[in-house]
């Protein structure tokens, strides 16, 4: 007598998480959060600026999940260049603003936009994906050179998309 066992079957699900708020950091002139509701990278003359966007503990409902990607979809506001500017899109592990300046980790790509655009961007690296499951990933921001040419104004109000199994 042969006892089969059902294959296991993994079942992809998305989970839709929005941004509670965005905030900026704006070192070497202010050394303080912006509180504007918008999250900005590069420097136009006021300071440089890191962009926060914070999901509060939305992300800890994936921890132990096995994700296949990610997409962070991002709305650029008014101010800087008109033209596109590369949005260099990082993690970081605050589900709140933190007091002092964020600490950004992994780039997680570039996404091109001019002002007005909305677009997404689709993660794949593994050490975004596997940070995220282990509850080291809690949110996005935005950092790149400190200069006029990479400044941009984003929406604090950004969607991320994550695809997992479990």
């Amino acid at each position: 007598s042969e006892t089969t066992t059902a294959p296991v079957v993994s079942t992809t699900k998305t989970m839709t998480i929005k941004s509670t708020y965005g905030d900026t950091y704006r070192s070497s002139v202010y050394n303080n959060w912006k509180k504007d509701g918008t999250a900005r990278q590069g420097d136009y003359g006021y300071g440089d600026c890191t962009g926060c966007w914070f999901f509060g503990t939305a992300f800890a409902e994936l921890k132990g999940k096995t994700i296949s990607k990610v997409q962070i979809t991002i709305t650029r506001n008014g101010g800087g260049s008109y033209s596109a500017v590369g949005l260099v899109v990082r993690t970081h592990n605050y589900s709140a603003r933190p007091s002092g300046a964020p600490t950004l980790s992994t780039s997680c790509g570039t996404l091109p936009l001019a002002t007005g655009e909305t677009g997404t961007l689709t993660i794949t690296n593994s050490a975004v994906l596997n940070g995220i499951s282990n509850g080291t990933v809690k949110g996005f921001g935005i950092r790149t050179t400190y200069d006029s040419a990479h400044y941009a104004v984003c929406s604090g109000s950004v969607t991320v998309k994550i695809t997992y199994s479990e």
